[in-house]
């Protein structure tokens, strides 16, 4: 992952402070984020008011990855809990890293299948300890 520190057009380095927002759920998906440092929590807001914790993040993880999929819009916020270093990548950057470094696809690739095995398993947990009355 540290192939991305070295990308220079289309990589923007970020500081944060604790409670700073680094996206907001509904805003255009421009860009991806590598955390060098630091934490993030992504929430998102149901139309109901609800809110529920997707996901935290750390070091040398990404987030924001909707923005490779076209015309899209954030699903969650993003909330720093920790002082963080944090650079955003622009969808294009992005995508050409991807192309030009197979080794750096790979580990994105098992980066998102990660994710996705644990959000399924956090889903079907919640839903099968879920008490329902009758």
């Amino acid at each position: 992952m540290f192939l991305l520190e070295t990308i220079a057009i289309g990589r923007d380095p970020l500081q944060f402070c604790e409670g700073s927002t680094l996206f907001s759920q509904g805003e255009d998906a421009e860009a991806i984020y590598f955390i060098q440092r630091g934490k993030v929590q992504l929430t998102t807001v149901s139309p109901q008011g609800m809110k529920a914790v997707l996901a935290t993040k750390g070091s040398l993880d990404f987030l924001g990855e909707e923005c490779l999929l076209g015309n899209s819009r954030r699903i969650s916020t993003a909330i720093i809990l920790e002082p963080s270093s944090v650079f955003g990548l622009g969808k294009n950057a992005m995508l050409q890293v991807l192309h030009d470094h197979p080794g750096m696809a790979e580990q994105f690739v098992i980066s998102l299948l990660e994710r996705s095995v644990k959000l399924e398993e956090r889903l079907c947990n919640q839903l099968f300890n879920q008490r329902f009355a009758f």
